[in-house]
């Protein structure tokens, strides 16, 4: 098979089967790291910008609230504030007691 790249993920590279590793199968290995202050910074405002949120909200603090997560887990903060913003009846999400 010519041009057929297979790509795998884990967060616990340790754990693997030697046999998944060795050459010519899963040897190659890109580290992905948590971003950033300026990679959370743009990934909250990737993931809040089609969803309803107030004008007032501080993406810089709200980055700098989230030292430490990943891409996903920002993105599961945003999907967890409309969810939360939806059930107590409001049609924007809030920041609140945040900045």
């Amino acid at each position: 098979l010519q041009g057929i790249v297979v790509m795998g993920a884990t967060n616990r590279k340790d754990v693997l089967d030697a046999a998944l590793t060795r050459p010519g199968r899963f040897d190659r290995s890109i580290e992905v790291r948590r971003p950033d202050f300026q990679g959370r910074l743009e990934a909250v405002k990737v993931h809040l910008r089609d969803k309803p949120v107030s004008s007032d909200i501080d993406f810089v603090a709200l980055a700098g609230l989230m030292g430490g997560m990943s891409g996903a887990q920002i993105a599961g903060v945003a999907n967890t504030a409309c969810f939360i913003a939806s059930r107590e009846g409001r049609t924007e999400v809030l920041q609140v007691g945040a900045g």
